[in-house]
């Protein structure tokens, strides 16, 4: 069975819900910026370009900024950006949730991405709603 963004949202819930700590709110940072990162994936109709030097999800962030105005013009310029600052700020959140151990990470920090990436949820669905075929 296929996985999908909408699976790690839920996970991100799960984590805040039946939390046991800090770990918790790790996952819920975690799971909540791969929710969105597959959501944004799951809009775009071209496959992503790939850019040498960097890695796949800067990459992905890079391509919503700069190119995916060309290859998907039924999304607005602003609203790629906005997807690719939001995006951005996620992963920078996700990083200190998975390789600063020795910051804290608190349920308010995870709370803020799981809100982060519900916006980022809405705002995908308004751009399906607004494609033309």
């Amino acid at each position: 069975m296929a996985v999908c963004s909408a699976d790690f949202y839920s996970q991100a819930e799960s984590a805040l819900a039946n939390s046991i700590g800090e770990i918790s709110s790790r996952c819920c940072v975690k799971n909540s910026y791969y929710a969105a990162f597959h959501k944004v994936n799951e809009i775009l109709t071209s496959e992503p370009a790939k850019y040498c030097g960097t890695g796949v999800h800067q990459s992905f962030i890079d391509y919503l900024l700069t190119e995916a105005f060309r290859h998907e013009p039924n999304i607005e310029k602003n609203k790629l950006k906005r997807l690719a600052l939001m995006l951005k700020e996620m992963r920078n959140a996700r990083a200190q949730a998975d390789y600063i151990l020795d910051d804290t990470v608190t349920e308010s920090d995870a709370n803020l991405q799981l809100a982060t990436s519900k916006k980022l949820f809405t705002l995908c669905d308004e751009i399906e709603a607004t494609k033309v075929a």
